[in-house]
C-alpha cells in the first residue's frame, strides 16, 4: 500500500510540475519471454539511458508481471517536451486519419513506431484520460517502482 501511495504522489507531482497536457503513458513489453526481474531491469536501464531519457524530460516507470505467462512489462508515465493533448484528434489518430507533423502530439505518437522498431514488438501509447479507471486502479495496487525520475519543471 505504501508503494501505491508513493506512486500516486509522484504522479501528482509530475502533473503539477509539468501540466497534465504534457503527460502520456507508454507500455513496453519484450519480444521474447522475459520473466527475470534482473534481466528486465538491465534491458530497461539501457533503453532508459539511450532512448527514453533523451526524449522525455521526466518519467515514472513501474514493472508488472503478466498474470498468464509471467512475462514482465513496464508501464511508464512520461513528460513530453510539449503539450500533446490540446487540439489533438485522438479518434483520428486511432483510425489513421491524421497528417504527421500536423500537431506537436503527433511526434509523441510517431515515437510509437520508433520504439516498436527498437524493441521488435508492438508498442501502445495513450494519455491519462484514455486509461480506464479499473486499469488505473490495478496498476496502482500492483505497481513496483523500478525507476523514478523527476527533474524540476523548466
Amino acid at each position: 500500500m505504501r508503494t501505491a501511495f508513493a506512486l500516486e504522489e509522484n504522479v501528482k507531482l509530475l502533473a503539477e510540475s509539468f501540466g497534465i497536457n504534457r503527460l502520456g503513458f507508454l507500455t513496453l513489453t519484450f519480444a521474447d519471454l522475459v520473466t527475470s526481474i534482473k534481466e528486465a531491469q538491465r534491458r530497461f536501464s539501457s533503453l532508459r539511458t539511450h532512448v527514453l531519457g533523451v526524449r522525455y524530460p521526466a518519467s515514472i516507470a513501474i514493472v508488472e508481471r503478466g498474470t498468464i505467462s509471467g512475462r514482465l512489462h513496464f508501464h511508464l508515465l512520461v513528460v513530453c517536451p510539449e503539450d500533446i493533448r490540446t487540439g489533438f484528434n485522438f479518434g483520428g489518430c486511432r483510425s489513421g486519419d491524421y497528417l504527421p507533423g500536423q500537431h506537436p502530439g503527433v511526434r509523441h505518437f510517431d515515437f510509437q513506431n520508433e520504439l516498436a522498431r527498437l524493441l521488435g514488438r508492438k508498442v501502445d501509447l495513450c494519455t491519462p484520460p484514455m486509461l480506464n479507471a479499473f486499469f488505473r486502479r490495478d496498476v496502482l495496487e500492483d505497481a513496483l517502482p523500478v525507476y523514478e525520475q523527476a527533474r524540476n519543471a523548466a
